[in-house]
Parts: C-alpha cells; sequence; structure tokens
C-alpha cells in the first residue's frame, strides 16, 4: 500500500505543472504533497478552479484522470471533476456525495475566489464527505 501511495504521489508531482497559476501566496510544491498524502490516488483528480470564471488555476492529476466521464450521483447522467469545479464557480452548492464506486466533492476553499472540485472512483474511494474534509486540511496546510 505503501508503494502505491508512493506512486501515486510521484505522478501527482509529475503533473502539477500542467495547470494554471494559483494565487499568491500558495506554496504549490507544500499543496500537492498534502493533497497527494491526504487523498492522493490514481483514480483521484482535484480542481482549484476561479470563482465566477471557473478558470482552472491547478489540478492533481493528468488531465485524462480529470476528463473521464462518471456517473454524476446527484442526477442523472455522467459529468466530469472539471465540469463539477465549473458548476461551484458558478455558486452551485457545495457537493458531498457519493454512489457506485465514485465519490465527488465539491465546494469553496478557505481562499476567497477560488473553489474545488474533487472525484475519486474505484474500490479504494472514500465518501464525499471525507474527502471535503481531508482537502479543507491540506488546502489550509498549503497557505489556500
Amino acid at each position: 500500500m505503501a508503494r502505491a501511495n508512493a506512486l501515486a504521489l510521484s505522478s501527482m508531482l509529475l503533473l502539477a505543472g500542467c495547470s494554471g497559476s494559483l494565487p499568491d501566496g500558495v506554496d504549490k510544491d507544500a499543496l500537492m504533497e498534502n493533497v497527494g498524502r491526504l487523498v492522493g490516488d490514481s483514480g483521484t483528480c482535484v480542481v482549484l478552479a476561479e470563482a465566477g470564471t471557473g478558470k482552472v488555476l491547478w489540478r492533481s492529476a493528468r488531465m485524462t484522470v480529470c476528463t473521464v466521464n462518471r456517473e454524476a450521483c446527484v442526477r442523472p447522467g455522467s459529468t466530469t471533476v472539471l465540469d463539477v469545479a465549473e458548476a461551484a464557480a458558478k455558486g452551485a452548492p457545495a457537493l458531498t456525495t457519493g454512489c457506485g464506486g465514485v465519490s465527488w466533492a465539491a465546494g469553496p476553499t478557505p481562499r476567497e475566489g477560488v473553489v474545488y472540485a474533487a472525484v475519486m472512483y474505484g474500490e479504494r474511494a472514500l465518501p464525499g464527505m471525507e474527502i471535503a474534509r481531508r482537502l479543507d486540511e491540506a488546502f489550509e496546510a498549503s497557505g489556500l
């Protein structure tokens, strides 16, 4: 299990440079480390977006992980974590849910003007409420 977590964290660290810029004062390396440690998994994508515009500021995984359609759980059909981030940016209520091996969490971060969305899928997917709790810790520890 430790090896799997290390591999997931390594993948996340290598791919973090592929996204936009974080707000001033947010330590990108600490953010990646904290998110990886607390919810890191090869089936997880966390996206930070600008409130209002939905512009992606940062993501924790490969674009292929972040763009996979997964069961929406709160409505019929499927969605991606990028779509959930855009909805959060436009003021959708906070989300913590899960169904059929997929879990979702989304809402505001401690930093005004920044929202997040996260998806975790697979046999080891945490409940949405637990993902949100762990991400709150990761964000605060990273200056967000």
